[in-house]
């Protein structure tokens, strides 16, 4: 089974692990299914979007204090509470952690806060309709410091929603090379589209090209399998796949061993993209950024 992603993971994720059936996954930080050994494999680590972008804006950027503004759900701060005490600490940097429930339209008062924390970086991690909020939160309370976010962010909602001075530079987090024109993954997408995607109207869309990627990273993984297609001889090929490209991903690699991190064995690679918007919300030049050295192992 490969699916993109989901706000039900788990629950998707138990009946099938327990009737042996092997899994891929686009992006989940369902626990259960990033520490399985067996059957369940991961593209993209869920803590390199988590703490691999705003961690490498502060140190671009000078900053000494991260603030998380994060969805109040259960799966967006599950690993977040659990791991910023020490890639944190590892990195000597100080954070606060704002969790702000689900169909809030106005977040002036809670941005006016972190600006008073004195936050260097605001990383924004929840849907469309929670950052358009966050941000314009931000521009209302008057924060000039660096702005990172989840692509799930930014969409066309968010373009409309958001003034493009305040769009413009922020950093993002990507696992795919979205609307990168010259980037060889993505031409490949396009062209996989117009061959057989005649019924997906949203091409431009991370949804529609994180499937792509799941399944295409899929069919990579087995590559060169033979034999019965069984349940077991699906799972042995994957683990034993080399390191290959992701497809989609401008040049990031995955390898589905559990070399990636001990610590969840299910993931497939440490790689991401980041980029910048510019004043149209949309992304400039994605930078391959691996983030083996600033999370745990």
């Amino acid at each position: 089974m490969a699916l993109s992603q989901s706000a039900v993971a788990t629950d998707v994720w138990e009946p099938l692990h327990a009737a042996g059936v092997p899994t891929m996954w686009f992006q989940t930080s369902g626990q259960e299914i990033v520490l399985d050994t067996e059957k369940s494999f991961v593209l993209i680590n869920p803590l390199t979007g988590l703490f691999g972008l705003p961690l490498s804006v502060a140190d671009s950027e000078n900053a000494d204090k991260i603030t998380f503004v994060v969805i109040n759900v259960p799966q967006a701060l599950e690993g977040l509470n659990a791991l910023a005490p020490t890639i944190l600490g590892d990195a000597g940097l100080d954070y606060d952690v704002v969790a702000i429930d689900p169909g809030t339209a106005d977040m002036t008062a809670q941005m006016q806060q972190v600006v008073d924390g004195g936050a260097g970086v605001v990383q924004i991690t929840g849907n469309d309709a929670f950052c358009i909020a966050a941000l314009n939160g931000l521009s209302a309370a008057g924060y000039d410091g660096a702005i990172t976010a989840v692509s799930q962010c930014i969409t066309d909602a968010t373009r409309e929603a958001v003034p493009g001075d305040v769009l413009e530079g922020t950093f993002i987090t990507s696992t795919v090379a979205l609307k990168a024109q010259d980037d060889p993954t993505y031409q490949l997408y396009k062209a996989v589209i117009d061959t057989y995607g005649d019924d997906v109207t949203d091409v431009d869309n991370n949804t529609a090209m994180g499937a792509y990627t799941t399944m295409a990273a899929l069919a990579t993984s087995l590559t060169g399998i033979t034999g019965d297609i069984t349940q077991e001889t699906v799972a042995t090929t994957i683990h034993a796949m080399p390191e290959s490209e992701l497809p989609g991903g401008g040049g990031v690699k995955f390898q589905c061993n559990g070399s990636a991190t001990a610590m969840l064995p299910a993931v497939c690679s440490n790689e991401w993209l980041r980029t910048t918007l510019d004043a149209d919300g949309e992304p400039t030049d994605y930078e391959p950024v691996d983030s083996t050295d600033i999370l745990p192992a």
